[in-house]
């Protein structure tokens, strides 16, 4: 696992380096099932989420988000969760997000909230990387707001990007369509 993660964190060091093109906003699918509209600029990185999936299968998709000259870039992906039978978003995030913290990781909150007509369901959890706080942002979704399939949109950042990572998630969760 701590090779993964070196692995994990020398992808992400080239993939920042070459992050230089910004792309048009536009709707995007991993799946064919889910679809949103990704922040710009974005850079997919297919070889560091090989690394990522021998760890967690469930990831879709990997993405380098933000302007690396305003710093403001964080680690974006999509992962398809399966609670065992069809449930509603809020018995998924209570029973199975809310009390899941990986070791280390410190629960910074897991709320549910209204904002511009739509339910957000978000959880943000903080640990230590390489002598460096992480923040992890996480909005759950699901179709309908009932299924046995939820998506877990995941951003990645150092602490002290978390406001600008938080607003671009939002808009990101709020752009889901099935």
């Amino acid at each position: 696992m701590f090779n993964t993660l070196k692995a994990f964190f020398v992808l992400f060091i080239f993939a920042i380096g070459s992050l230089t093109a910004c792309k048009e906003a536009q709707r995007y699918s991993p799946d064919g099932h889910i679809s949103l509209r990704l922040s710009e600029p974005n850079v997919s990185v297919p070889e560091m989420l090989e690394v990522i999936k021998k760890a967690d299968p469930s990831k879709l998709c990997l993405f380098i988000v933000g302007d690396t000259a305003k710093g403001d870039e964080f680690i974006f992906s999509i992962a398809r969760l399966g609670p065992a039978d069809s449930m509603t978003t809020r018995e998924a995030f209570d029973g199975y997000v809310r009390p899941v913290l990986p070791p280390m990781t410190v629960l910074v909150s897991a709320d549910v909230y209204e904002k511009g007509g739509k339910v957000f369901y978000r959880k943000l959890t903080e640990s230590d990387h390489m002598e460096r706080k992480v923040r992890s942002t996480m909005f759950y979704v699901m179709e309908n707001g009932r299924s046995n399939v939820m998506y877990e949109l995941k951003a990645t950042s150092h602490v002290h990007k978390a406001e600008i990572v938080l607003e671009k998630m939002e808009e990101m969760a709020g752009s889901v369509e099935f």
